[in-house]
């Protein structure tokens, strides 16, 4: 994807209505800095941990301003948008359980100035929750 087609989904409004602009490459660039791995390892198709996680980790970042569909996330990273989806609920359930890799992600977009969720994984726990109650009552 070229930064034109990439330049519509970078730019948001932090807590105090300024427009701060953090590009794909950027995220990509500070994960990849982070988890000692290249840019291109992180776009890749590798699938061992070592650059998976760091994808992960990418995907999640990219979603945190709410601009980005999953869809514009997988021609970036070269996925379906469901990987995109299993990426950024990995590192939420990473997150949620207090694991050192979430907290990892967390200092990456704390770094990237990234509006951080107020409840991390809170979507994804909530989902589980709503779920577990729906197979309880079928249960009944």
């Amino acid at each position: 994807m070229n930064s034109a087609q990439d330049g519509a989904w970078n730019d948001y409004s932090d807590a105090f209505g300024r427009l701060v602009s953090v590009s794909l490459e950027q995220i990509t660039a500070a994960v990849a800095a982070r988890f000692h791995v290249t840019p291109e390892d992180i776009r890749g198709n590798s699938r061992r941990r070592r650059y998976a996680w760091p994808r992960h980790v990418a995907m999640w970042l990219g979603t945190l301003d709410g601009r980005r569909s999953t869809t514009v996330l997988g021609r970036f990273f070269d996925r379906d948008h469901t990987s995109i989806m299993y990426g950024r609920d990995h590192v939420e359930m990473d997150i949620a359980d207090c694991r050192p890799l979430g907290k990892a992600a967390f200092e990456v977009a704390t770094s990237l100035g990234l509006p951080l969720p107020s409840r991390p994984g809170a979507r994804l726990v909530d989902e589980l929750f709503h779920v577990k109650q729906a197979n309880a009552r079928g249960a009944a």
